[in-house]
Formats: C-alpha cells, sequence, structure tokens
C-alpha cells in the first residue's frame, strides 16, 4: 500500500492526541470499601467502580505531538518521588509492532535498569500471554504491570492489598539521578562557561513514559483498547490511595504524586517534575557543534548522494532506548527547487527483513519469529534549527520537529527489499511511478502547511535491531558519519538521495548499487567542531 492510499481519516482517529485525566464520574463510595479475599488488581482496578476510583489514565500522543514517529501512541505521567509510595502501573498488550516502558529522572534521562521491552514483559498473571513472545499470537486483554519504586520498604500488607500478579517482580528505581552522561569529567572539550556542573545524586521527579508502534488496534477483535493506568499505593500497607489524592495536594506530601495534566511537548514546557537547567545544558553540550565535536569522513558522493546522514549524539532527551536514528540537513539549493515544484525527491535504500507483525484482519495469526533484522523502521520529514552554543540558561533550538513519518509497511518493497520512494508537493503522480514499477510516491504538501515548520531535514529510525544484522543506525558510532573511507557503516541500506526534474518519466525502479560494507572497519575519522547540526 502507498501512502497515498491511506484514508487520513483512519489514521487520524488512531493517531489523534488524547489527554485522559482521572474520570469525573467517581463511584458514589471513593475510597471503595476492600474485600480482604480479593488482590490488589482487583480491589483497586479490575472493576470499574474501583478503577474509577483508584486509577489514573495515563496521557496519549501520536509522535506529532510529542516531536517523534507520528505512527506511534506515547502514554506517559509525570511523578514526584514521594518516600511512602509507590507506584503500580498496568497495561494491556496491544496489537502492535513494538512497545516499552521507560523511566526517566528530572533530567530526562534512563539507566539501564529504569525500561522494558516488549519481549521483556511478564504477563500480569500465569494465566496470560505476552504477545512479543516469539511463536505466540496475539491475543485480546493481555495485561502487564511494574512499579516505580521511590525508595523504602513495604510494610504489614493489609488484608485485600496483596497480590499474586507480577507487576512487583519489575521495580523500576525512581530514587536516584543517572551517574552516565555526564560532563563533570570532560569526556569532549570543557565546556564553556558559564556552564553548570552537571548534578547527580537523589532524584526528584521524571516522566513515565509508554511507546507503543504501529498500533493497529482491536477492531477485529470486538474490543476496545484498554488505556495504561497508574495507581499509587502506600507503603504502610500496601493499599492504594484515590486518584483523586494522587493528582492533588489532598495527600500526606502536600504535592501531587502523578500528573497528566501537563503538556507532553517538553521543548516549550517549564514543568516542576523536571530539572530544566540540567535538561538545557544536556541538550547544548551533547547536542552543539561547538561542544562535542562531530567525527566526520568525506562526503558520501555515491550516484548523486545529497544526505551527509549523521547518527544522533550521545545524549537525548527522552531517549527511545530501543532506537538509533540517523539524520541529515538536506542542501539548500535543492530544497529551494523541490518546494518550489521545480524538481522531486528520490529516495533509495534496502529494508532488512521485518515483522509480520501486527496483526491484521487478514493476517490474524501473525508471530515474531526471532529472526526479523529490525523491528520497525520510519523515515521521518523533519525540520530543524541549526545553532551554536547557547548558554544553558534558555532552552535551545537544534531539535527536530516532525511533519510525518513514513514506516516500512508503508513502503513498496522489492523482492529483495529495494525500496524507491518518490517525494513530491502534490498529489500530481509522476510518470511511470507506480507498484508495479517499483516505486511509492508521497505528497508531501499537506503536510507544509503554515502552522507547521519548514522542511529541511530527514531523520531515519531503527527500532531493536538484530544482533546478526550488522548494518543497521546502531552500526554508526554516536555522532559520526554514516558515510566513511570504506563506503559506510550501513551500506546499501543507508538512504541515498538525489533530486530529479518533476518532469522525469520514471522508468522500473532500481537499486542505486551499493556495496556491503557494513563489516568493513574504516579508518578512524576526524573531529569536526563546525559539521552542521541534525536533529534527534
Amino acid at each position: 500500500m502507498t501512502p497515498t492510499a491511506i484514508p487520513q481519516t483512519l489514521i487520524q482517529a488512531c493517531f489523534v492526541s488524547l489527554f485522559l485525566l482521572p474520570s469525573l464520574a467517581l463511584p458514589q463510595s471513593c475510597p471503595m470499601p476492600i474485600d480482604p479475599g480479593e488482590d490488589f488488581v482487583d480491589n483497586f482496578y479490575e472493576d470499574p467502580g474501583a478503577a474509577a476510583c483508584y486509577a489514573v489514565n495515563l496521557s496519549q500522543t501520536n509522535g506529532v505531538g510529542a516531536t517523534g514517529d507520528p505512527n506511534a501512541i506515547y502514554a506517559q505521567t509525570f511523578y514526584t518521588v514521594a518516600p511512602g509510595y509507590q507506584l503500580v502501573v498496568l497495561g494491556t498488550f496491544p496489537n502492535s509492532r513494538f512497545l516499552s516502558a521507560t523511566l526517566y529522572d528530572s533530567h530526562l534521562t534512563t539507566i539501564s535498569t529504569n525500561y522494558l521491552f516488549d519481549y521483556q514483559f511478564p504477563p500480569l498473571f500465569s494465566t496470560m500471554t505476552n504477545p512479543f513472545t516469539v511463536g505466540m499470537p496475539f491475543t485480546p486483554k493481555q495485561m502487564y504491570g511494574f512499579t516505580v519504586s521511590f525508595g523504602g520498604t513495604m510494610g504489614t500488607i493489609a488484608p485485600g492489598c496483596g497480590t499474586t500478579s507480577t507487576f512487583g517482580q519489575t521495580v523500576f528505581d525512581a530514587t536516584q539521578i543517572h551517574t552516565g552522561y555526564t560532563w563533570n569529567d570532560a569526556v569532549y572539550p570543557p565546556p564553556p562557561a558559564p556552564f553548570p556542573v552537571h548534578m547527580t545524586g537523589a532524584n526528584t521527579g521524571g516522566i513515565v513514559q509508554i511507546r507503543d508502534y504501529d498500533d493497529f488496534g482491536y477492531e477485529h477483535k470486538g474490543t476496545l483498547p484498554t488505556p495504561t493506568v497508574v495507581i499509587v499505593r502506600e507503603l504502610s500497607d500496601g493499599c492504594a490511595i484515590t486518584a483523586k489524592q494522587a493528582t492533588s495536594t489532598n495527600n500526606p506530601t502536600g504535592q501531587p504524586i502523578v500528573s497528566v495534566a501537563a503538556s507532553l511537548n517538553l521543548k516549550n514546557a517549564q514543568l516542576p517534575w523536571l530539572n530544566q537547567p540540567q535538561i538545557v545544558a544536556h541538550r547544548e553540550y551533547y547536542g552543539t557543534a561547538a561542544i562535542t565535536p562531530t567525527e566526520t569522513y568525506p562526503n558520501d558522493t555515491f550516484a548523486g548522494q545529497q544526505a551527509q546522514w549523521v547518527r544522533s549524539s550521545d545524549w537525548v532527551g527522552r531517549n527511545n532506548t530501543a532506537a538509533a536514528y540517523i539524520s541529515t540537513l538536506l542542501p539548500q539549493a535543492d530544497l529551494t527547487s523541490f518546494l518550489s515544484g521545480a524538481s522531486l525527491m528520490r529516495i533509495r535504500f534496502q529494508l532488512p527483513g521485518m515483522p509480520t507483525i501486527p496483526c491484521n484482519p487478514t493476517n490474524d495469526t501473525c508471530v515474531l519469529t526471532g529472526n526479523e533484522a529490525l523491528r520497525y523502521f520510519s523515515l521521518e520529514f523533519t525540520t530543524t534549527t541549526l545553532s551554536t552554543y547557547i548558554p544553558p540558561s534558555t532552552l535551545s533550538a537544534g531539535e527536530a520537529d516532525v511533519l510525518w513519518a513514513l514506516d516500512d509497511s508503508s513502503l513498496v518493497k522489492s523482492s529483495q527489499g529495494q525500496v524507491t520512494l518518490i517525494v513530491g508537493i502534490t498529489s500530481t503522480v509522476p510518470a511511470g511511478v507506480t507498484s508495479a514499477n517499483g516505486y511509492t510516491y508521497f505528497n508531501l504538501g499537506p503536510y507544509l502547511t503554515t502552522e507547521a515548520p519548514g522542511f529541511n531535514s530527514l531523520l531515519i529510525r531503527n527500532l531493536l535491531a538484530n544482533p546478526a544484522f550488522p548494518c543497521s543506525t546502531f552500526n554508526v558510532p554516536n555522532y559520526t558519519m554514516e558515510y566513511n573511507n570504506v563506503g559506510g557503516f550501513m551500506g546499501a541500506y543507508v538512504p541515498t538521495v538525489d533530486f530529479p526534474a518533476a518532469t522525469t518519466v520514471f522508468g522500473a525502479a532500481h537499486s542505486p548499487g551499493r556495496a556491503n560494507t557494513c563489516a568493513d572497519v574504516p579508518a578512524a575519522p576526524t573531529p569536526n567542531f563546525n559539521f552542521p547540526r541534525t536533529p534527534v
């Protein structure tokens, strides 16, 4: 299916931004009576009345609202580290391509023990299954859960507040700031004055985020998706406090313990849960060429290549720990011609073996095999603002805003996985650009609105690369050019971008013919402080 064949109404319906706050229609009795013979999940979530009383729905948006991938759904809650409490997060396994859960500290950074990929989630109860397990088909209403710890020890659990579920087996530690990604030890040249010291030690708050990519929904199963929720649990007796108490000052801490009311787009948000000066300093130190050098090789000129791809820097705010990104700024002369309609954009690359999940009405028993090269691929049309060093007293420019993204399922592929994408700014499909000829056509025009930022860059996102596949974006070192003196870290899998005339009549699509150089060892790159900054 080509991107132009996807109904926009369906896309909007699937990925519309939803800000799901605690239910306004609370049960008549809240808090509700606790049944001592029941489980924690039963007493505080399973019954609809209990869920309305105790559970806080995570806010949801698509990637456009969160400067991410519009084919993804992002659900999150802010949290305050509140000793004496813990968070219980409960969700339903989606019918999708990828799922993850990540805990970020007040610097929008995580550590290796604070995230889970979908295949690592234990089902909530022994009677349930995880559809991201190799060979396991999707079944609706299968749940998962995990705990966010604020420190402290659980007291004597009251009857009805214990559990036979698995949410207590997976614990994220929210008490400490990450120790990596620091400039205190000057891995790169020392930052310019007056750069702040990187703060470590105790954490004060942050974000819990769930990522759900390419969710096909439950329509063909006859059920509706269940929102991910967070329940605040007291350590004194193991029971839950009400959603109203958890999200207001009406609790012993005197402040909200969780909140979903704040904006998901953090670029312009001054949020009390986050340490904005430290976040800005991270962005400047790891994202500004005046401080951290880009490792460069000679420019890629293969087959008329007009894109110089670079992997993102070491630190990315709210980084998807399953992802690796490469991006490129496009030449201004080519952009001017393209945006005037005088030329088209042609993007050619090879796609590796991708999963058959998520299931759909015509493929209801698809499963992961474990042999997939990548879990997910997307190409994003973005804009980024060039910047040099900005003192960390203000939020910096330089991150990418997303106009739209195409995932791998949207692209016509040859039997060898070859993709030839033609991008224009009108709905008129150029002569010869047909799926039979091996082409995908995408009309970028509707996304170039006065409300949207200007288009000047591209970004490639890979998720969960198979260790046996050496040609993904993960193979490119951070802040290093993809192309190198032996041909490139991604070989034929890197996109070759050029700008043929709008009057071109296209014949059968063909590969640019790049060699597979992924395993070749290049010479050391040259540090360059003046390479154009790329989006992250």
